[in-house]
């Protein structure tokens, strides 16, 4: 009965070290999503700054060519329309190379979806954190709860369980011991 008992201590303990286990190897793997949707977080970032970056300079040749186009009308002792003076020293020049209206607003609409995706990816990595240290929090308990501590550190816990799963094979094999001797002593007496 007392073996019987110790057995069953030893099946429960190993069942709750290969539940802490899976909870680890779930953990890691959400670890491998979370660094990828950082990863694709950072590089849409970029994207986003380099179409930024693009977009301003295509809008300021496209409002400098309206500039240029408005100055090219003006006549001396005549008002400008955009800011009334009469005298015109330096009127701004057509720039080379300047985008069309429709150019520009297809570069707007494509950098607002590569903002909107940006913000999209930093959301999933925001939910995925959280979700990390749900799991986090899950396995370390678990970890106190076995262990009487998070076992943090060099190994953490997966060196901890290799540990007690020894510990429990030995005494697997001490109770499969004592059981045979406790067989072979009925044995005896049964003669």
């Amino acid at each position: 009965m007392r073996l019987e008992k110790r057995e069953r201590e030893l099946s429960e303990e190993k069942k709750v070290l290969e539940e802490l286990e899976q909870e680890l190897k779930q953990l890691d793997e959400h670890r491998k999503k979370l660094s990828e949707a950082r990863q694709n977080y950072r590089t849409a970032v970029l994207e986003k700054e380099r179409t930024e970056s693009a977009y301003r300079k295509m809008e300021r040749l496209f409002l400098d060519a309206q500039a240029g186009m408005l100055a090219r009308n003006l006549k001396e002792e005549e008002a400008c329309p955009v800011c009334g003076s009469k005298h015109h020293p330096h009127p701004a020049a057509i720039p080379p190379m300047a985008p069309e209206r429709e150019t520009l607003e297809q570069e707007r609409g494509r950098l607002e979806k590569i903002q909107a995706a940006a913000e999209r990816l930093s959301e999933n990595a925001g939910h995925l954190t959280e979700e990390e240290e749900k799991l986090k929090g899950m396995a370390d308990e678990k970890a106190r709860q076995i262990f009487g501590t998070a076992a943090e550190g060099e190994g953490g816990p997966q060196r901890l369980i290799r540990e007690r799963k020894i510990r429990l094979r030995e005494k697997a094999e001490n109770i499969k011991e004592e059981k045979k001797a406790e067989l072979r002593k009925a044995e005896r007496n049964r003669q």
